[in-house]
């Protein structure tokens, strides 16, 4: 029985590539972004900064409509100081 296991994972790692490989463009994309962003010094890259603040920027709107919309929550009001915090942490 355990020959039969052995024999089947053989034949299946026989078929599987040796490292991964994306299947397809998107997959592939994806990689490639990940690989960048993994890369020492990528965080210095201009676009990889703009999209940090961006999305910074739209977490603080966020905030500030949910604060809108609870009628001043102090939550709201903490949250958009820690997100300013770390925002400002990570663009020193």
């Amino acid at each position: 029985m355990l020959y039969k296991h052995t024999h089947l994972l053989q034949s299946i790692q026989h078929y599987r590539p040796k490292y991964c490989m994306a299947t397809s463009e998107h997959e592939s994309a994806e990689v490639g972004f990940f690989s960048f962003i993994l890369k020492p010094g990528s965080s210095l890259h201009p676009v990889f900064l703009l999209a940090v603040d961006c999305a910074f920027a739209a977490l603080f709107f966020v905030f500030v409509w949910l604060a809108f919309l609870t009628r001043g929550n102090i939550h709201f009001f903490v949250l958009m100081v820690i997100e300013l915090l770390l925002w400002a942490s990570i663009k020193w």
